[in-house]
């Protein structure tokens, strides 16, 4: 089953590698069983609930991410697609207080 993985991320702190033209978005708790399952599937970021996403594509890979609290993070990596820019996939989560969700 394939899913789309929706970030809510208010900094848009994401960085782009120019050598390998590859976005990086740091420190997601994700669930370590999904991980692998995640792999080739979409991800689309936004802002906050109801919003379209600002930028998103495949996921080629998860790095765990510097440790910050007891749980354990992942940055998420992925290869950008532009049909994601200002897309409306997104447009029909409810955050509720996870800024995690999958559609």
């Amino acid at each position: 089953m394939k899913n789309t993985l929706i970030l809510m991320s208010h900094k848009q702190d994401q960085t782009f590698n120019m050598d390998t033209g590859l976005y990086t978005t740091p420190g997601w708790t994700i669930s370590e069983k999904k991980l692998s399952n995640l792999v080739g599937n979409k991800v689309a970021l936004t802002t906050r609930s109801n919003e379209r996403s600002y930028l998103g594509g495949t996921i080629v890979g998860f790095i765990p991410a510097e440790s910050t609290s007891s749980r354990k993070r992942f940055d998420v990596v992925f290869k950008p697609e532009t049909k994601f820019v200002n897309n409306k996939v997104t447009r029909s989560v409810e955050f509720r207080g996870n800024p995690v969700q999958y559609l």
